[in-house]
């Protein structure tokens, strides 16, 4: 089976993991994670040869990383690789405390940059986070969505945890969003599945068939939707984001709006190529269901 790696991740590098796992010492494996020879922490690759170890290696492995976070002196990126690579062994014992920075890590990186290109422990962690039970923040959601959106991450990285994500139906981080989040739970079921279809329309102008779909939906007419929602049905809702964002390069509104479509400006889809939101949604939002953590 080919070696799937990060983008700018070295295969070589991998290969050396992968020979320093044959020969069986833990020691120099943790040696050589927490120390490589660049300054790059370690992407996909090698962060699916830790997690196929056996659980015994794993906690073992875990225990190094661990003391290292706790008593490196060599600075926050010393004790953030340290931090990333007990993400990548923790399934099925990951602890609070290590949850807890984990997720500190993330919404620090979500406070900082619209998406995110090389960095892989944006995804290394929002598994564990996630293989532990945690419900990750809306701003990483945006983060992972925008990062897999604009990034050319591969597949096996972003589905595994794109996938197990069911809320929320829209992006936060844009004024007009955040508002239309704030109504759809005291609007109701019906209105959660309508938003979440409008993510599915494949161009800017709706068909009949797609029309049609919206009305089973059974939203009713007379129904208040508020004066947020009325967004929905506006081609030039403005998008309010008033903090700064980096990630070498932010999208233009005009690019977030023809990448979403007339009937709904501005999001960004949950998954690479597509005008959706992530599958689960889907299904709740089929069955008149709204996700449990809306």
């Amino acid at each position: 089976m080919e070696t799937v790696t990060s983008p700018w991740e070295p295969r070589e590098r991998v290969e050396y993991v992968q020979e320093l796992v044959g020969k069986g010492d833990s020691a120099v494996l943790s040696h050589a994670l927490l120390f490589p020879k660049d300054c790059w922490d370690d992407g996909f690759g090698v962060t699916a040869v830790l997690r196929g170890l056996p659980l015994t290696d794993r906690r073992d492995l875990a225990r190094s990383f661990a003391e290292y976070v706790i008593t490196t002196r060599a600075g926050a990126g010393s004790r953030k690789r340290g931090l990333v690579l007990l993400a990548a062994v923790s399934h099925g014992f990951a602890e609070s405390s290590w949850c807890d920075a984990w997720e500190s890590l993330l919404r620090d990186k979500a406070s900082r940059l619209w998406a995110c290109g090389t960095e892989d422990d944006l995804w290394t962690c929002g598994h564990a986070l996630l293989d532990a039970g945690r419900r990750l923040d809306g701003e990483v959601v945006a983060l992972l969505r925008r990062s897999a959106l604009e990034g050319s991450w591969p597949q096996e990285c972003v589905e595994p945890v794109l996938s197990r994500i069911r809320g929320p139906v829209l992006n936060p981080g844009d004024g007009w969003a955040d508002r239309v989040l704030a109504e759809l739970p005291a609007l109701g079921k019906p209105w959660h599945a309508l938003v979440a279809h409008t993510l599915r329309a494949p161009t800017g102008r709706s068909s009949r068939t797609w029309d049609r779909r919206a009305l089973a939906r059974r939203v009713q007419p007379a129904r208040s939707r508020g004066p947020r929602l009325a967004a929905l049905s506006s081609p030039t809702s403005p998008r309010l984001d008033p903090r700064p964002r980096s990630s070498g390069r932010a999208p233009a509104p005009e690019k977030c709006a023809d990448r979403h479509g007339r009937s709904l400006p501005g999001p960004v889809p949950a998954r690479p190529g597509q005008v959706r939101a992530a599958t689960p949604v889907h299904t709740c939002a089929a069955q008149g269901d709204a996700p449990a953590d809306m």
